[in-house]
């Protein structure tokens, strides 16, 4: 199999100066000296024009030598100190500004205020903020405990823009934190007025109504969230329940009480305890993260002469033809009707993306970017070979270590490698309970939270099981029927739990090629869109 990497050349046009020695509408002079004495004149002309010539491209050069000395300074910066960016100045670092805003809600997910906060400092104080994030700067400083600045934060986003449901959410957290349960009462009852399905904001109120000693009307604020049910609900419904017991066993009614304490029992262990307390439980879709767009930048590039150039040779990244093609068995060959893929992720935390290339008929490999053009192989050392037959991955910090780990799809199931952070992965697959039926064919693993609990869960899209064909000589794909997909919710210790029943995706079953997640309906949810062999 060969590799390929392309490497994209955008030409920039380079702006013109024009210069003028008469101003619009004037004439030209000659003095009479200069008609008379035509050699002294030329001479004097040619010297001008040399001054002026090496003047100009004196500066002209020191300008172009300054900037390029910066942006090399720029560049063996972020080198030296990997994570970290410069401060985005007013044009020219959009990348920049979208790193510290990426960086920024890493941070907060892994409950790094400070560091979130930094970083969102230097996009607000780069001019091209946007409301968004002075909403993610605002949400950083309340889990900070820094109200006077949250505040502040979060009414210019609401100057910015005031139909966001975001601020008035952050803000009805802000207020109860400080104890002003009007202002929290009065912010939260508007979310729940533009967004009834929202179980955080309900949560949030219902806690507001408890502390403000109007128990009715905290009853009723978990009672909405209870009616969501806990597929919906999840660790706002076990709250709830907890809740819901209190406030009934202070109304004295004690068989009600107990009731719901009984459903409490059952359920508790569905969720981590960590999701039972801040800021999980003043998260939820509201209290997420948000990374805005980057901005376009396709006026600066000339599409009429954008080219590709073929340097994988020169890259270090190869694979023999041999190793690419060669299957002895039904599953490696199954495996490779998907054809190769490549996993992107930078493994080893040094600002480089790292290659993790899926050879289905053989071993995979992991090629470690050096930054400076080539890569080298060290799929030996971290231990990622693969077990064969493999046909997608993807990398991703399930763990909330700050290092992404390595989930492989193929034959027989998931394979989960934990990235150790020293450059070496282990196989904890069973550890983690994503140990895979025997002779099933997965697609793909597709990583996001699900739950908003600040872990990410994972979907395993399958396509068959090659133990269970429809005739005895079977011939693959079409003699061989779908399976049902499953959905692993993240347990935030390390280990998953099969939700797949209690999710509904039970029936998303077909020989699946992948699937993509997205809020399609906005109702600020992630929702699943499968594709199968015969379509989505």
């Amino acid at each position: 199999m060969s590799q390929t990497k392309l490497r994209s050349r955008a030409l920039r046009r380079l702006a013109s100066r024009t210069f003028s020695t008469t101003k619009p509408g004037g004439r030209a002079r000659v003095s009479a000296a200069g008609l008379r004495y035509p050699t002294l004149f030329l001479l004097a002309a040619l010297a001008a024009a040399l001054i002026f010539s090496l003047i100009f491209g004196a500066r002209h050069k020191s300008r172009a030598a300054q900037e390029r000395d910066a942006s090399r300074s720029a560049a063996k910066e972020s080198r030296a100190t990997p994570g970290k960016t410069s401060k985005p100045g007013a044009s020219g670092h959009v990348d920049a500004i979208q790193t510290a805003r990426n960086l920024g809600k890493a941070y907060y997910e892994q409950g790094k205020y400070p560091e979130a906060i930094a970083e969102f400092q230097k996009v607000a104080a780069s001019g091209r903020a946007v409301a968004a994030d002075h909403l993610d700067l605002g949400m950083s400083l309340v889990q900070a405990n820094n109200l006077d600045a949250a505040l502040g934060e979060l009414t210019t986003t609401k100057q910015m823009d005031a139909k966001l449901t975001a601020v008035d959410y952050n803000l009805g957290i802000l207020y109860k934190r400080e104890l002003r349960y009007p202002d929290a009462e009065a912010t939260l009852k508007r979310v729940v007025e533009a967004d009834p399905s929202d179980p955080a904001a309900w949560f949030n109120l219902g806690t507001v109504y408890s502390a403000e000693r109007r128990l009715p009307e905290a009853l009723d604020a978990h009672q909405h969230v209870l009616q969501m049910g806990f597929g919906r609900g999840q660790n706002f419904y076990v709250a709830s329940l907890f809740h819901t017991f209190t406030i009934l066993t202070r109304l004295k009614r004690p068989d009600e009480a107990q009731k719901v304490l009984k459903i409490h029992e059952q359920l508790r262990d569905k969720v981590p305890n960590i999701s039972l307390q801040n800021p999980a439980l003043e998260g939820g879709k509201y209290g997420a993260i948000q990374v805005p767009p980057a901005e376009a930048r396709v006026a600066s590039v000339n599409a009429g002469r954008v080219t590709f150039a073929d340097i994988t040779a020169r890259l270090g990244i190869s694979l023999s033809p041999a190793a690419a093609t060669r299957s002895g068995d039904l599953g490696r060959a199954a495996a490779s009707h998907f054809g190769p893929s490549v996993a992107v992720g930078d493994y080893d935390g040094d600002g480089h993306p790292d290659l993790y290339v899926v050879v289905p008929a053989a071993t995979n490999h992991l090629f470690h970017n050096h930054g400076n053009g080539t890569f080298t192989d060290v799929t030996e050392n971290a231990g990622v070979a693969g077990r064969g037959g493999s046909v997608a991955a993807a990398f991703a910090d399930y763990d909330n270590s700050g290092h992404p780990s390595l989930f492989v799809a193929g034959l027989n199931g998931i394979t989960l490698y934990r990235n150790k952070g020293n450059g070496a992965f282990v196989d904890e697959t069973e550890k983690a309970g994503l140990r895979g039926k025997r002779d099933e064919l997965d697609t793909r693993a597709l990583l996001f939270d699900a739950d908003d609990d600040g872990f990410v869960d994972l979907v395993v899209t399958a396509y068959t099981d090659l133990n269970s064909p429809r005739k005895p000589s079977p011939v693959f794909p079409d003699d061989f029927s779908g399976v049902p997909s499953r959905f692993y919710r993240n347990n935030g210790d390390g280990t998953f739990t099969d939700l797949t029943a209690s999710s509904g995706l039970a029936s998303a079953k077909g020989r699946m090629r992948g699937a993509v997640f997205a809020d399609f309906n906005n109702d600020g949810y992630a929702d699943l869109l499968f594709v199968r062999d015969d379509g989505p």
